[in-house]
């Protein structure tokens, strides 16, 4: 690990053995309970105690076998072998292990891995949070470490934060994207907690659904553009003919330009369709194979 490439600021919140937050003689509270309160209440409650307890005592494990790699390079498990290839082939290092974040007021975390790939913007930083779980669930993990990247922000207000990732530990080690929740509505939700009252969840937009709706906006907007042109071309084709017509002449030519009247005419055209419907077998001697290209093909409302 690398933690001073960034010159992280240490928040002083100590995180004890029975895992709470202080920070000096205040307790602050953590965003692993806030986020089951207030937004996720019954994801849990037909689990039995014993089972989740388990569970929690694996991810413990999980989590500090790639510590340990993290920092020492050793490899004490099978996840922790896994998560070394998955470093490999991902290219990514990781500059920090259980960062504790914190507003210095009512909430503290740590943040699982603080990560950069080859493509982070330099003098920013990646999210990463490690997940033992049967299933990814990731809508709370976009809840998780978009609390994260808020606390993050203001213990290193100069860092930005880039992207966020999962990286599960189930069915082997592999590392997932993220979405982000709009800072926003992460201050909306520690304030209700702060403040005794229950968040009232939203269809929200994720930052990159706001992305593309913005994208989709200038398009639709050179979409229309285009269709209005066309319109005038047409209308500029039809006075062409109307004149050409009029004076007789078939061919335009000058230093600038030449136009040519094309008569109408009638086409012929193979139907495809119906020689398919009719003659499948034969149709198949001739049916080519051609590559296409990755397109967008968006519906307006």
């Amino acid at each position: 690990m690398q933690r001073n490439d960034l010159a992280l600021n240490n928040c002083g919140v100590i995180l004890t053995e029975n895992h709470e937050y202080w920070l000096g003689d205040k307790r602050l509270t953590g965003i692993t309970g806030i986020i089951s309160r207030q937004l996720f209440p019954d994801k849990y409650r037909a689990v039995p105690e014993k089972i989740l307890k388990a569970a929690a005592a694996r991810g413990t494990k999980v989590h500090e076998d790639l510590q340990v790699y993290d920092m020492f390079g050793e490899i004490n498990s099978e996840e922790a072998r896994l998560y070394a290839q998955l470093k490999a082939d991902s290219g990514f290092e990781v500059l920090d292990s259980e960062y504790i974040v914190t507003d210095y007021a009512d909430f503290a975390t740590p943040i699982d891995k603080l990560l950069r790939f080859k493509d982070t913007p330099i003098g920013a930083v990646d999210l990463g949070d490690v997940k033992n779980t049967a299933a990814l669930d990731k809508e709370s993990l976009s809840w998780q470490l978009s609390i994260c990247k808020y606390l993050f922000n203001i213990v290193n207000p100069d860092i930005p934060v880039n992207k966020f990732y999962a990286i599960w530990t189930r069915n082997g080690v592999s590392l997932h994207p993220i979405d982000e929740i709009p800072q926003e509505e992460v201050i909306e939700l520690l304030n209700c907690e702060r403040d005794g009252r229950q968040y009232v969840k939203k269809n929200l937009l994720t930052v990159n659904d706001q992305k593309a709706i913005e994208i989709v906006k200038k398009m639709s907007d050179v979409l229309v553009e285009i269709a209005e042109l066309e319109v005038k071309r047409d209308t500029f084709n039809q006075q062409l003919i109307e004149m050409f017509e009029r004076h007789g002449v078939s061919r335009w030519d000058n230093d600038y330009f030449t136009i040519s009247k094309v008569d109408a005419y009638t086409k012929e055209t193979f139907d495809g369709k119906r020689f398919k419907e009719e003659h499948p077998e034969l149709h198949k001697e001739y049916v080519k194979q051609t590559e296409v290209k990755p397109s967008i093909r968006i519906k307006l409302k």
